[in-house]
């Protein structure tokens, strides 16, 4: 039976019909290779994984506080932005998912970049030259509330 992403092949139609329908997702069991204690230490790492996420993303105002205090905004900004761009190119290099971008993607590329990345990460370094490192993580942790609100009152 061929799989392909979920859904099998159903019939004696070419795979090239589209005719799939959906299968649920593979389960791996004792009997197929694993055991009990390999999926709990599975479970385990991952829960780790998640934990040290959030660690380090907590840990992200009070860092920029400390960085602002040494060296301009813009310069570390740069420098964030530089080194996340690199480390995401080295991860899809290696995953082999790599892609040149449409030109049509490459407009919203920028315009994600310049107003979800650059100006984000700008705007939180300089607010932080003027506040505490407490005040921007509160403005940063209003700011899911306050777009929830907002689209209420601009979308209803």
């Amino acid at each position: 039976m061929d799989t392909l992403l979920g859904f099998i092949h159903v019939g004696n139609h070419p795979p090239n019909m589209l005719y799939y329908e959906y299968q649920r997702p593979y389960i791996v069991t004792k009997k197929e290779g694993l055991t009990t204690m390999q999926n709990e230490k599975t479970k385990t790492s991952l829960y780790l994984l998640l934990v040290l996420v959030m660690a380090s993303w907590g840990l992200n105002v009070t860092a920029t506080k400390i960085l602002v205090a040494h060296f301009p905004p813009i310069t570390m900004t740069s420098f964030r932005i530089f080194t996340a761009a690199v480390a995401v190119f080295i991860f899809l290099i290696a995953t082999g998912k790599f892609r040149l971008p449409t030109r049509r993607e490459l407009g919203y590329i920028f315009a994600g970049s310049l107003f979800n990345i650059v100006l984000h990460h700008y705007f939180l370094a300089s607010g932080l030259t003027m506040t505490t490192g407490t005040n921007g993580g509160l403005i940063l942790g209003i700011g899911p509330i306050l777009t929830a609100i907002l689209a209420v009152i601009f979308f209803a």
